[in-house]
């Protein structure tokens, strides 16, 4: 997962994009670009991406375009139903076609689906975290004074930081099962806890000491 910026939408590939405010996450999207479809419609005012919303996708996909045309869905639920039909044309995509999928999580999409196409998460505050912790130089001692660190972070700068560790961890251990579905979503579980106000240092060192002992394992 990597943190999203404009040169994303350069190459006309399609991907995944997490953030916590989907709609900041679509105005960000649509920003100078043209031939732009929703999913579901905005008029229909609902939560949640439905079987006869994608049969509405499939109708525009396939109807042809001269120019690229960005196809977006923005889904607080995302049914396993509606992302077995995605699949199908997520395999094969219609020429001068792509889909952007926007989430809250994850988590919250096959693995299926985020193995085809790349997935970054938005950070929508406008400056970055003061203290980033190395992965490739994890041990007890850099746990711990990151630890001390952390002290002064607020929620949303804890978060963000959450999300670069997890990108660098997958980044390390490119070929190996260092970053699975169970860590993806313990990162995903920890960015709820610090919703919930949890403080970032109890986050951060159980996070922390997980990739420790993980590191160790992959090392050996």
């Amino acid at each position: 997962m990597q943190l999203f910026s404009s040169e994303a939408l350069q190459n006309g590939a399609g991907f995944v994009l997490i953030s916590n405010d989907l709609d900041a996450a679509f105005a960000s999207l649509i920003d100078g670009l043209t031939n732009v479809h929703l999913f579901p419609k905005p008029y229909k005012e609902q939560q949640d991406l439905l079987v006869d919303d994608i049969d509405e996708l499939f109708a525009e996909a396939y109807l042809t375009s001269e120019t690229l045309k960005t196809i977006i869905l923005k889904s607080v639920i995302y049914r396993i139903e509606v992302q077995n039909r995605l699949l199908k044309i997520l395999e094969e995509p219609p020429h001068n076609i792509r889909f952007i999928i926007i989430a809250k999580t994850a988590s919250a999409l096959l693995h299926t689906i985020r193995s085809r196409i790349s997935t970054y998460f938005m950070n929508t505050k406008k400056t970055e975290p003061s203290i980033r912790f190395d992965i490739s130089k994890i041990s007890l001692k850099t746990i711990f004074e990151f630890l001390k660190q952390s002290d002064r972070l607020d929620k949303e700068d804890a978060k963000v930081i959450l999300y670069i560790l997890l990108q660098d961890s997958i980044n390390l251990y490119p070929d190996s099962k260092f970053i699975g579905d169970m860590e993806i979503a313990k990162f995903e579980r920890a960015v709820e806890l610090l919703g919930l106000n949890t403080q970032p240092k109890i986050i951060f060192a159980d996070i922390l000491l997980t990739l420790l002992r993980k590191r160790h394992k992959v090392d050996i």
